[in-house]
């Protein structure tokens, strides 16, 4: 959902880390974006053009790829720190005000962390 509105506010997204649960679809969604992606275990060098690039990639030079992969472990932590901060108790009832309610704590949660950084 976090893409879907990245895409929709017409946010220009340099890099992204995925799991396996994103594929090819994502590259189609995101092309002009460096997308690092760790492929499903039956996943085939078969595909567009930007699939294979990044499937060969993964492939010369693993140690960099997954090192830029693994920048998501900062992003993955964001779930944990706003259970933290906040108890994770989201207090809506309509779909579209809790993935409002989760967007706005992952934004004061980058916002955080942008500052931490500096």
């Amino acid at each position: 959902m976090a893409l879907k509105v990245l895409k929709d506010l017409g946010v220009h997204v340099e890099s992204l880390r995925a799991d396996k649960y994103y594929g090819k679809s994502t590259l189609k969604e995101f092309p002009n974006s460096t997308i690092y992606l760790i492929p499903k275990l039956n996943a085939l060098i078969k595909g567009g053009k930007r699939w294979r690039e990044m499937i060969l990639r993964f492939m010369r030079n693993p140690l960099e790829y997954l090192e830029e992969y693994f920048k998501r472990e900062k992003a993955e932590s964001l779930i944990s720190w706003i259970k933290r901060k906040t108890g994770w108790v989201i207090n809506k009832v309509r779909e579209e005000r809790i993935h409002l309610t989760v967007l706005a704590r992952v934004i004061i949660h980058d916002l955080y962390w942008s500052k931490a950084l500096d």
